[in-house]
């Protein structure tokens, strides 16, 4: 991954796996991935994808010791609805913008040339949480 992003000339960049560094929900933060994600603070990446925990959860950008930045950041998806159970948050964690555990449903999530947007759909087809933000891509 380091070498791959490193080599990468992208204006977007996405990475994605299962357990969440960050998660206001029942499980705990997964910190064996923080690593992960200081190497893709490194870079300038822009999106981190999570599933597990059993609910919908979005954060402010931020870095891999979970401190608030609007620089060099990082934006934590954690998308769990997909049909199984849904599960209430247990403990809010810090920078954690929306909270949804009451709806199954998908992310849309669109990367652009210099922008990325995002919709969280329900099940019953309503747009819960939404937005678009421009990436910052790598200092030249």
């Amino acid at each position: 991954m380091r070498e791959d992003l490193k080599n990468s000339k992208a204006a977007c960049t996405l990475a994605f796996w299962h357990r969440p560094l960050f998660t206001s929900g029942h499980h705990r933060n997964a910190t064996e991935v923080r690593a992960f994600w200081r190497d893709l603070y490194n870079e300038h990446a822009d999106v981190v994808l999570n599933g597990h925990a059993h609910q919908y959860e979005r954060f402010a950008p931020q870095t891999a010791d979970g401190l608030a930045d609007r620089e060099r950041w990082l934006t934590q998806f954690v998308v769990g609805t997909g049909g199984k159970n849904l599960i209430r948050f247990w403990r809010q964690q810090a920078n954690s913008l929306v909270r949804l555990s009451k709806s199954y449903g998908v992310l849309k999530l669109e990367l652009r040339a210099k922008s990325f947007a995002w919709e969280f759909v329900s099940e019953e087809g309503k747009v819960l949480d939404s937005g678009e933000k421009q990436c910052h891509g790598k200092p030249q």
